[in-house]
């Protein structure tokens, strides 16, 4: 072994050199029994020249054992010069294999694991992050000059991804840094058995505990900003940070009947009320749909419920401390929260119940309405 974990190679370096002692003893071996098989031949055909010789000197007599001993005779030759040429083979693709004994590196890059079948040392299966793997290559190498980022993902989120994905990558260490990228592969074949926190995954859970999960890798856009080994968040990019004009919201609030699209809002009397809205672009990846009429941005909404009704007494929140919890201490409505740029986002688990939600998407505030 030339080298070892963690240490950068360049490409036509130096890895690891096989052990010949043991092919050149199979080399010996088997010239041997070619040797052995060869004379094995000539001695059957002695025997044939003397059954035929003791023929010869008796024409007269009854040759079928003799004719019997031949053809015996014969076959063994023809099965021991089959052997003979499948044993060449081999000794010619050991032969072969003396020449290719010291393998190089065909990247420049670092040495990312090193696998030791016969000591199961601290290098065997393991990565630089300490993690385990289940790749059954002998020795991994990460190739330098073109970072990728890996992430892992959950087999229960696997369909939500796809190679050529655009992705965002965003920095733990500062929020207002992100880089760009997309997904180059996913490599289902070599689950991950490690459960630290090596690695921030998309769509994460506790159920990432329980199932398998699998390595993806992205191919950045630029490097610029980013260090090797560096831990950082995985999104995907479904143009939720473009700008957009004009006053979004999620569908989640919109009713659609009969091709016309529905909220509920309070009206100027604090009432509730069933208004038609009209609808402008619809992203679908995010979930939100342009408004063009109908509602404006100093309107309260409501999360649709079946208990809704036009003409009941709405109470409004202006802001997510306001909103009422339960006994369980759980906010009991979905809370919309609204981004300065006029931009209406959902956060991703909360409850409904009879509490209703509506928003101002002035400043980054949350308004409720209660009946």
């Amino acid at each position: 072994m030339y080298v070892e974990v963690g240490q950068s190679v360049k490409a036509g370096e130096k890895l690891f050199e096989y052990d010949t002692e043991d092919i050149k003893i199979k080399i010996d071996q088997e010239n041997l029994e070619v040797e052995k098989m060869q004379n094995s031949i000539s001695n059957s055909r002695k025997q044939i020249d003397t059954i035929n010789a003791e023929k010869a000197a008796n024409p007269g007599g009854d040759h079928a054992s003799f004719n019997i001993d031949i053809q015996t005779l014969e076959n063994d030759i023809k099965q021991t010069e089959y052997s003979i040429k499948s044993k060449k083979t081999e000794i010619d693709r050991l032969k072969k294999s003396l020449k290719n004994v010291v393998i190089t590196s065909e990247i420049d890059g670092i040495v990312q694991t090193i696998k030791d079948s016969e000591n199961n040392d601290d290098q065997s299966g393991m990565m630089m992050d300490g993690g385990q793997t289940q790749d059954d290559s002998y020795i991994t190498i990460m190739q330098t000059g073109e970072y990728k980022v890996k992430g892992v993902i959950n087999e229960q989120n696997m369909w939500s991804l796809n190679t050529g994905d655009r992705v965002k990558i965003h920095s733990r260490i500062d929020e207002n840094i992100s880089w760009g990228g997309s997904i180059e592969s996913i490599d289902t074949s070599n689950p991950e058995s490690n459960n630290n926190n090596s690695f921030y995954m998309m769509n994460g859970d506790d159920s990432m505990n329980r199932s398998s999960k699998y390595p993806f890798y992205i191919v950045l856009d630029s490097k610029e900003g980013l260090m090797l080994g560096q831990h950082v968040y995985i999104e995907k990019d479904v143009g939720q940070e473009n700008e957009r004009q004009g006053l979004w919201l999620s569908n989640y609030y919109v009713i659609e009947e009969n091709g016309e699209y529905f909220v509920w809002a309070s009206n100027k009397n604090e009432k509730l009320e069933k208004r038609k809205i009209k609808i402008g672009e619809k992203n679908e990846e995010i979930g939100e749909y342009q408004i063009l009429e109908g509602l404006t941005a100093e309107d309260y909404i409501a999360v649709p419920t079946e208990e809704l009704e036009e003409g009941k007494k709405v109470t409004k929140y202006d802001v997510l401390t306001d909103i009422p919890v339960n006994i369980e201490g759980e906010v009991p409505n979905m809370d919309v929260i609204v981004e300065g740029d006029g931009e209406i986002s959902v956060p991703e688990e909360s409850t409904t119940t009879d509490e209703l939600t509506p928003m101002q998407p002035t400043e980054e505030v949350t308004k409720e309405v209660n009946l």
